[in-house]
Parts: structure tokens; C-alpha cells; sequence
């Protein structure tokens, strides 16, 4: 789907092995230039602090900020250190940052991690001065001093206990409380001009200096958590510098600008050129997305009933089931769901009918609204159609409307023994809303009814990684090395790299 949810930085995880049989051959990466960085210079003044990084061309690199803990990641595409540069005397004369460098290598590209963690009293730009990459820490604008952070850390609680809002909104709303209303400052609008066009993912900065556009898609999979995998066709390099925009919104942009499509499912990108076409495989693995998974769309049964004293209607509708059937084997989906549309109408007591509808709309046409309308018929003919549940939840969740999915979510899974892509889709809309505890909860259930497979393991990793449970992430990491699943060279790679990384400087909670 186009709009999917789930923004997550470790969702790289998910293997393209779930794409058994894909038919879209996939090119070997053009390594990009080394950008080696020679020095790295510090200059503390007034209270802020400019971090310097010596480079010997114009780098390619992305910025953006992490929560739990709160912390700003800038990723540099093959970049390399000199040895003489000695990490840890950085930083070592301001109490501004803890900066942490780490390389992560995904197959041809290599990345350089830089991890800041600034003091909440300051803020963090970073910027590129020709060869240069600069990194400026200063204090935020409106800044209380350092004596009554106290005072504002009570303040805020205070709010917090009162307004269900996030600590940046709370920051801007405090001395508004009692003030007229004005007009939305510039960036406000341009946030709200980005949620109306549905891009709500996290923000992000690039500045791209002739980068091999495949090495461009791969640091967008670092970035996303999506698997990428791109048309050999692709071709040709990009210059591009954007600041502060959603990654989907700046993906969006390339893709006009190279005159290429994107596809997605299975939290999987397929990009090839406008020109070509490209056809999903017939049937996946495991799924672990907010799409109904194939193989139980292809056996939801629509039963024909034998009866010797039938309805007229009824009689008319199962015909128009027949001829709607050869059209959707025939792939022409619009000229099927015309007839089901005329059959159902017919005969509105068939949920399982009103279910096919909604299946096609939300995995085929991606036309959340009218899946979610006939979701809803079919519960109107059966209160306990769970499946119709779920895809109001998952049609409703794609478009944004948060508490209603919930409640159908919540009603999905209400069943005895719930559908498993229930579970995993719903412990999957938990994780992007935050809920992490909710969603090891249904993670865990989902394992307890249908056993451990691979995508609830690597979702079980991935959410301890965001609560920053490095403990509990590492043993998961570990079983799923152990697990006997078959791992594609990507995800086993991305595992034992994720392995030898340093335990972060946090506490468990």
C-alpha cells in the first residue's frame, strides 16, 4: 500500500525472502566514492558547540532524530576515518553531547553512524560547507538558564497532567494558554500542509552530491525500515539537498525527478522505471504489514448454498459471483467489484461476500474508505465476522483515524482463538503508535496460539530495540540466528553486525 504505517528504523529486518518468486531482477549496487574524513575539529563559544568534519569531497549524508532515548543520528554514506582521529576527545571538553561513531556495512554500502545526545536545552543542526559536514549545537530558542530548569521541568509535568499533548506542543502552548488566538506560524502550516497530503513519517535532511541513485535507495532503507529492492533498469546518479521533510515526502520527490514508480507490500518497496510494469507474486509468505495476507484472501470461501426453493434475488446474485470470479481471475479487478458490488446488493446477507469486497479494495485497489464501507456491511450481517473487523481496523488505521481503528482492532482479536494476522497486525499499529508494551503483549500472544515465526521475532527484536532493552533485543537476536528459519544473506549480516555493536549508554526500563 501506498500509505503504509509503520516508521520504524530497524524494520529493515524484514527479509525479501517473504518475496518468494518475485519476478523483478534486482542489480548489483555501484559502490559510491569513499568520503574519508581527515580531522575533526571542535569550538566550543557562547555557549554552543561546532563540530567540524574535514572531508576530502562533497559528502552524502541523511539527519534525523530518534526517541527512547531522545538522540539526533546522522548517517554518512561511505564514509571512513583516518586512525589518527581519536574519537573520544571529541567532545571531551563540553558537557553539551555524548557523541557515539559507529560503521554499519549493508552489503556494497557502508555507513557511517554519528549519535548525538544533546542536553534537552539545546538544539542540533547539522549542514554542509563544501567539502565539510558541520554539526552546531546551541541553545534553544527561548531557553530557560540552567537554574530554573527545575521550575520548567515541574511546569511541564503540570501541563503534561492536564493536556494530552507531546512535550513539543506543550513547550509552544504554555504561554498561549491565556492568549487570542493568531494565525499557524509558517512551520506550523507547512506540518499541517504535510499531514493533509498524508506524509506523516519522521522528518529527515539529505544533502546528495552525485550519489548513485541505488546507494541512494539503500540509505533510505537504513532511514524507513523498509526492504528496497530496485529495477536494474534504474540508473544514473542524484544531486539534491532538502531539509526537514518526511522520508516518504523527499522519496516521492527523487522518484518525480527520475521519472520512476514505487510499489509496496509486505513492508517492501519495489522501484522501477514509469515506463515498465511489474506484477506482484501470486502468494507470500508469513505476512507482517497492514495488508490481508493472500493466502487467506485466495481461501475465503463464498459458498453457494444448494436449495431447491432459492430467491429469485439470491439466484441472481450467485450468478453475478460467477461471472464477477472468471473477471477477477482475469485480473480486470474494477469490472469484478462492479459485480460483486450488483450481488451483495442483492443479497446483503452474505458477509463473506461483503468480506471479498473489502479484501479486494484494501490489498488490490488500495482504497481504504470503501474497504472500510464494505467491512462494516459485512458485520452488519455477522457481528462476530472478525476478519470484516480487520480490515475496517487496518482500512481505518491507512487513513489516519487512529481511534476507530482501535476499537475495530480491539474487536478483531476478540474472538477465542484470533486470526493470526490480527495479532501481528495490530501488535504492528501498537508499535508505530508507541504502545511497545501492548504490542510484545499480542507479539507474544500470536506465538502462544500459532508458535514463533520469523516476522514475530524480528518484531520482538526490533520493539525491545526501541524500548531500549539492549539485553532482551540481544538475546531475541540471538534465537532468531538459532531458530532454524532459513535467513536471507542480508538480514543474517544485518543480525551479526547488530551483535557486535557496543551496548548503548542506557538504562533498561
Amino acid at each position: 500500500m501506498q500509505r503504509h504505517l509503520s516508521i520504524c528504523i530497524l524494520c529493515q529486518l524484514l527479509i525479501i525472502t517473504l518475496l518468494a518468486g518475485l519476478s523483478l531482477s534486482v542489480s548489483t549496487v555501484v559502490a559510491a566514492e569513499t568520503y574519508t574524513i581527515s580531522s575533526i575539529d571542535t569550538d566550543a563559544f557562547d555557549d554552543s558547540l561546532l563540530i567540524r568534519l574535514h572531508g576530502d569531497r562533497p559528502p552524502a549524508f541523511t539527519h534525523y532524530q530518534l526517541v527512547n532515548p531522545d538522540r539526533v543520528i546522522i548517517d554518512i554514506a561511505e564514509a571512513k576515518l583516518l586512525p589518527a582521529i581519536d574519537i573520544k576527545q571529541i567532545a571531551a571538553d563540553s558537557e553539551l553531547l555524548d557523541l557515539t561513531i559507529t560503521t554499519i556495512t549493508n552489503q556494497d554500502l557502508r555507513t557511517t553512524r554519528l549519535e548525538l545526545r544533546v542536553k534537552d536545552t539545546h538544539a542540533t543542526n547539522v549542514d554542509r560547507e563544501n567539502n565539510d559536514l558541520l554539526i552546531l549545537i546551541s541553545p534553544k530558542t527561548g531557553a530557560e538558564p540552567e537554574k530554573n530548569h527545575r521550575q520548567s521541568q515541574d511546569d511541564q509535568a503540570t501541563l503534561e497532567s492536564l493536556l494530552a499533548s507531546s512535550e513539543a506542543t506543550l513547550a509552544e502552548a504554555a504561554p498561549l494558554l491565556n492568549a487570542p488566538m493568531e494565525e499557524p506560524m509558517p512551520a506550523e502550516q507547512m506540518e499541517k500542509t504535510f499531514q493533509f497530503s498524508g506524509y506523516k513519517t519522521e522528518k529527515i535532511s539529505i544533502d546528495f552530491y552525485k550519489i548513485d541513485l541505488h546507494n541512494v535507495f539503500r540509505l533510505f532503507k537504513q532511514i524507513s525500515g523498509r526492504n528496497i529492492v530496485v529495477d536494474e533498469a534504474v540508473n544514473g546518479s542524484l544531486t539534491l539537498a532538502l531539509n526537514d521533510v518526511p522520508w516518504d515526502f523527499a522519496l516521492d520527490i527523487i522518484l518525480n525527478l527520475k521519472n520512476l514508480r514505487k510499489e509496496e507490500r509486505f513492508n517492501t518497496l519495489v522501484i522501477y522505471p514509469a515506463s515498465s510494469n511489474f506484477i506482484w507474486p501470486e502468494r507470500a509468505a508469513d505476512n507482517f504489514s497492514f495488508e490481508a495476507d493472500n493466502e487467506l484472501v485466495q481461501n475465503e470461501a463464498m459458498i453457494i448454498e444448494q436449495s431447491e426453493r432459492q430467491p429469485v434475488a439470491v439466484m441472481q446474485a450467485k450468478d453475478l459471483i460467477r461471472k464477477a470470479r472468471v473477471l477477477e481471475k482475469n485480473t480486470d479487478l474494477e469490472g469484478a467489484v462492479a459485480l460483486y458490488e450488483q450481488a451483495l446488493a442483492l443479497w446483503p446477507e452474505n458477509g463473506e461476500l461483503a468480506n471479498r469486497l473489502a479484501t479486494i479494495y484494501l490489498v488490490d485497489l488500495q482504497m481504504n474508505a470503501r474497504a472500510v464501507h464494505y467491512a462494516n456491511k459485512g458485520l452488519a450481517a455477522n457481528p462476530e465476522n472478525l476478519q470484516a473487523a480487520l480490515y475496517a481496523a487496518i482500512g481505518l488505521a491507512n487513513m489516519g483515524r487512529t481511534a476507530e481503528a482501535l476499537d475495530y482492532f480491539n474487536q478483531s482479536i476478540s474472538g477465542e482463538k484470533p486470526l493470526k494476522e490480527a495479532l501481528s497486525s495490530f501488535a504492528a499499529f501498537n508499535e508505530e503508535h508507541g504502545q511497545f508494551s501492548a504490542a510484545l503483549t499480542l507479539l507474544k500472544r500470536h506465538d502462544q496460539t500459532y508458535g514463533e515465526s520469523l516476522a514475530t521475532m524480528i518484531a520482538t527484536a526490533r520493539v525491545h530495540d526501541k524500548m531500549g532493552q539492549d539485553a532482551q533485543a540481544t538475546r531475541q537476536y540471538r534465537a532468531i540466528l538459532a531458530s532454524g528459519f532459513q535467513l536471507s544473506p542480508d538480514l543474517k549480516n544485518y543480525i551479526q553486525a547488530r551483535l557486535a555493536l557496543p551496548t548503548p549508554l542506557r538504562t533498561e526500563p
